[in-house]
C-alpha cells in the first residue's frame, strides 16, 4: 500500500511539473509579446513625469516611459500632465503663462512623498538625450488647441535625434486630438502615431479606426477593449496600447485578447504575469490523478 501511495504521488508530482512547465512557458511568450508601457514613469512610485520616475520604470524592465508633453511661454517643451502646475508642483498657474526657467525652478517632487524633495519638471530635450537608445519613448501632445505650433517643436525635437541611417529609436507620438497628429505626422511620418480613445469618443458615433492613413495606433481606455474592438482595430491593422491598467486580473484578460501593450503606472512585468488560475488548474488536475492512481491500484 505504501509503493502505490508514492508511486501515485510521484506520477501526480511529474503530471504537476510538467503542466506547471507548460503553462509559465505559454504565459511567458504571452508575457514577451505584449508591451509594458510605464505611464508618466513609473507614477505610482515616484513623481509623475520626473526622471526618477522614468528611471524606475528603467530598472524596472519597462518596454516605454510614456511622457505628456505641453509647452512653456517661451516655447520648450517639458513634461506635464495638467493644464496648470498647481497639482504636481509648488507653485502655481498655467504652462503657457511661466517660462522655462520659471518652470524649472519648482519642486515638483514634495507633494508625491518628502524624499523627492527638489525633484525638476524636466524638458522634452532633457528626456530624449537621456533615454533614447535605453527605453522606447511614446509622447503623448497635451491640449494641442492651447498650445499653436506645438507639432511643429515636438517635429523638429524629434527629427533631431533620429539617426542618418537605418530605423529610427522605438518613438510613437499619440493625442486625442486627431487634428493634432495628422499634422504631426505630415510633418514627420518616419514617427509611428496613436490616437488616444476616450468613453466620450468611444460614444461620440464617429468611425473611430479609420485613422489608419495617419495613425498606427489605437490607444483606448482598458474598459472600452473587447474581441470586438480587437477585431475592428486588426482589420486596420491599427496597434492596440490600452490604459490605465493597476491590476493583474485586467491585465491578463487583455494580454488573452492579444493587445499589443499595457500603459500602467506599475510597470513591473511580474506584477502582470498572472499564472494563478493556471497553477490552480495544474494542481487540481494532479489531485485528481493521484485519486485516480489510488483507485486503479485498488
Amino acid at each position: 500500500m505504501t509503493i502505490r501511495i508514492l508511486l501515485s504521488l510521484f506520477l501526480s508530482f511529474t503530471v504537476f511539473c510538467l503542466l506547471n512547465g507548460i503553462t509559465e512557458s505559454l504565459v511567458g511568450k504571452q508575457a514577451d509579446d505584449t508591451l509594458i508601457v510605464a505611464h508618466r514613469g513609473a507614477s505610482a512610485l515616484a513623481p509623475e513625469n520626473t526622471i526618477s520616475a522614468f528611471d524606475m520604470a528603467v530598472s524596472l524592465g519597462a518596454d516605454y516611459i510614456e511622457v505628456d508633453v505641453q509647452m512653456t511661454k517661451d516655447g520648450m517643451l517639458v513634461a506635464m500632465h495638467d493644464v496648470t502646475v498647481n497639482r504636481t508642483t509648488n507653485g502655481s498657474g498655467r504652462i503657457k503663462s511661466l517660462t522655462y526657467e520659471e518652470l524649472a525652478a519648482l519642486d515638483a517632487g514634495s507633494w508625491f512623498s518628502p524624499k523627492f524633495k527638489g525633484e525638476r519638471v524636466p524638458a522634452l530635450e532633457t528626456i530624449l538625450e537621456r533615454y533614447i537608445g535605453r527605453i522606447g519613448i511614446l509622447i503623448e501632445i497635451k491640449h494641442p488647441s492651447i498650445y499653436p505650433g506645438i507639432e511643429e517643436e515636438l517635429a523638429s525635437a524629434l527629427s533631431n535625434k533620429l539617426p542618418e541611417d537605418g530605423p529610427p529609436s522605438p518613438l510613437i507620438v499619440q493625442s486625442f486630438d486627431r487634428q493634432s497628429i495628422q499634422e504631426f505626422h505630415r510633418l514627420l511620418p518616419v514617427i509611428p502615431t496613436g490616437i488616444i480613445v476616450g468613453d466620450s469618443e468611444f460614444s461620440s458615433g464617429e468611425d473611430l479606426f479609420a485613422i489608419d492613413g495617419f495613425a498606427t495606433f489605437i490607444n483606448p481606455k482598458a474598459a472600452l477593449v473587447d474581441a470586438d474592438f480587437m477585431q475592428r482595430a486588426k482589420e486596420r491593422n491599427l496597434n492596440v496600447l490600452t490604459w490605465t491598467v493597476s491590476d493583474s486580473k485586467t491585465a491578463q484578460s487583455l494580454r488573452n485578447l492579444n493587445v499589443n501593450g499595457i500603459i500602467t503606472n506599475y510597470p513591473a512585468e511580474q506584477y502582470y504575469t498572472s499564472v494563478s488560475f493556471l497553477e490552480k488548474t495544474s494542481l487540481l488536475v494532479s489531485a485528481i490523478t493521484f485519486l485516480a492512481m489510488l483507485f486503479i491500484k485498488k
